[in-house]
């Protein structure tokens, strides 16, 4: 995955935090496109995908919620593209974290993923890693979130009996 560009730093604890969680929602706010791989380590099958990105603002009085419904296209190793669709809602929780959840089931279902709190600045990204990883049955999902000039990353890595895979996904804007 190429790198976005590079944020300025600005300062620190509570304050780098709120303005990291601010930049991100500012980025995917924007429009976004999307683009990402995912290798699946045990299989040894690599899947690459772009696309699109429409962003809403929530109903229901959710000032801080943006969701996301991306259109894109799949190629795995030989190069036979399918078309896939994901929905995510992205938002500001109670405490100022980052929140990210599926909606997979529907916007009144939502499944929680990840909570994003403490943020660090590394090679001008800010990070975060997930406060603690998202259970699917005997699987793990860790997450790390990256915020760069006019982009988002989202990295995750499952590990369970029979999974060991890495995805990463990188929002730019349009």
């Amino acid at each position: 995955m190429g790198r976005g560009g590079r944020v300025s730093r600005a300062g620190g604890g509570a304050a780098a935090s709120s303005t990291a969680v601010g930049r991100a929602m500012a980025v995917l706010a924007a429009g976004v496109r999307v683009r990402g791989v995912a290798v699946d380590h045990i299989a040894g099958a690599r899947f690459e995908r772009s696309g699109v990105v429409r962003v809403e603002r929530a109903a229901g009085g959710l000032a801080d919620c943006l969701i996301l419904r991306e259109r894109s296209s799949v190629a795995g190793s030989g190069g036979l593209a399918r078309p896939a669709w994901n929905a995510e809602r992205w938002s500001v929780g109670d405490a100022g974290t980052l929140e990210l959840a599926h909606l997979r089931f529907g916007p009144d279902r939502p499944v929680a993923l990840a909570a994003f709190a403490r943020w660090r600045w590394r090679r001008g990204w800010a990070e975060a890693r997930s406060v603690a990883p998202h259970a699917c049955g005997p699987d793990r999902y860790w997450c790390l979130v990256r915020l760069g000039a006019g982009a988002v990353e989202v990295r995750w890595r499952v590990l369970g009996p029979a999974a060991r895979q890495t995805v990463v996904t990188l929002y730019t804007t349009a």
